[in-house]
């Protein structure tokens, strides 16, 4: 088997090589003679896969090692007869980290608390359902809405579009992007639906950048007072200048990356091409495959007697969402290219996810504490 696969994904070449001879390319760089004589391609979600770039070419099997499919031309590939996977759900609580970073890190600066606060979470899938539960878990009313579950399972539970806009102080988005039918969400966030939003209501966007009208979006900031948080963008590793500055948090696409994350959905689209191949011998997500130098996890002491600020810290420990927006900002000042954007991605890589982190409390926040961090995921050994 002949692999091509993109040089970001963790354990290359390393974790494929025992499935055949690897070649790595960059991953927005990807054409058609690069694939000549490949017959397994694996990508991540910077790299279009279109009709134009495999027909003629060897491949059978393309995987991606990201949870959405949209930059994956999938009717050319079934009807070319080209076996597809993805790593989907790979990295859903580490987004739903990052959102709840987001939402306490704009607590912190902004002096409120979460209760009485109402999060909406548009798309109750395997990240929305995450952070609802969550949400509930630090006391916010939450308000769930997907009108395709809706018509399928019913309204039980969930509320329409327009009471989640009218009701909600903070939207977070978790849906797939979708050009076509009734429910297509390419720019779904557009003026008039900014418009029904109260003042000050904070949008939250991890999903794709054009679920989002970006011009809108920055019309409603200025006039409506609206506060946004962006990890996607319309035309990445471009991105609009005066959108990013004008939100409360920018960040380079990384909602999704952590250490644990990047590895369990190498090791799904490993064992995806292992299933295809034959191979039958599926490398587990939680064995140290590769020797991985990281530790298991890492202890953490907490000072902060108060509820709020040991939660926030244990937060800040597996993400400071401050600090990666402060270079986002930094960069935006330069020429703000796609090898700087790149840049900044990579730089998160080393993240941990709340299971990797191991808070030591002072005895009046155990309490408190410790419970609530447990049900977010922090380990207690």
């Amino acid at each position: 088997m002949r692999i091509l696969i993109d040089e970001a994904v963790w354990g290359v070449p390393k974790l494929f090589e025992p499935l055949g001879s690897v070649r790595t390319y960059r991953g927005r760089a990807l054409t058609a003679s690069d694939i000549a004589d490949a017959d397994a391609l694996i990508v991540r979600s910077v790299t279009p896969v279109t009709a134009d770039v495999l027909r003629g070419t060897p491949v059978r099997f393309v995987g991606t090692v990201s949870t959405g499919d949209d930059h994956i031309d999938t009717a050319f590939l079934s009807v070319a007869n080209i076996a597809f996977a993805s790593a989907a759900g790979f990295n859903a609580r580490t987004v739903a980290e990052y959102v709840i970073a987001a939402i306490l890190e704009l607590a912190r600066r902004d002096l409120f608390e979460l209760p009485p606060k109402t999060l909406g979470v548009f798309g109750v899938g395997r990240i929305g359902s995450i952070v609802a539960r969550w949400g509930e878990l630090l006391g916010m009313k939450v308000l769930r809405c997907d009108p395709p579950r809706a018509r399928v399972e019913g309204g039980s539970g969930l509320v329409l579009p327009d009471v989640l806009r009218r009701e909600s102080d903070i939207i977070t988005l978790h849906v797939p992007l979708t050009h076509e039918g009734v429910d297509a969400t390419y720019q779904l966030i557009n003026a008039s639906w900014l418009a029904d939003l109260r003042p000050r209501t904070t949008i939250i966007n991890t999903s794709r950048g054009d679920v989002v009208d970006e011009s809108a979006l920055l019309d409603a900031i200025r006039t409506k007072h609206l506060q946004a948080v962006l990890d996607v963008w319309h035309a990445e590793p471009r991105v609009n200048r005066e959108l990013a500055k004008a939100c409360a948090i920018a960040t380079p696409h990384i909602a999704g990356y952590s250490l644990d994350a990047t590895r369990r959905g190498a090791i799904m689209i490993r064992n995806a091409l292992a299933r295809f191949i034959g191979d039958l011998e599926p490398i587990d997500a939680r064995i140290d495959a590769l020797d991985d130098p990281n530790e298991p996890y890492q202890r953490m002491t907490l000072s902060h007697e108060s509820l709020d600020a040991s939660i926030r810290d244990a937060v800040a420990a597996s993400l400071n969402i401050a600090e990666i927006d402060a270079a986002m900002r930094t960069w935006l000042s330069g020429p703000a290219d796609a090898a700087g954007f790149d840049g900044l991605r990579r730089s998160a890589l080393s993240r941990r996810e709340f299971s990797a982190i191991a808070p030591i409390l002072p005895a009046d926040s155990m309490k408190k504490a410790a419970p609530i961090l447990r049900e977010l995921g922090f380990r207690f050994p």
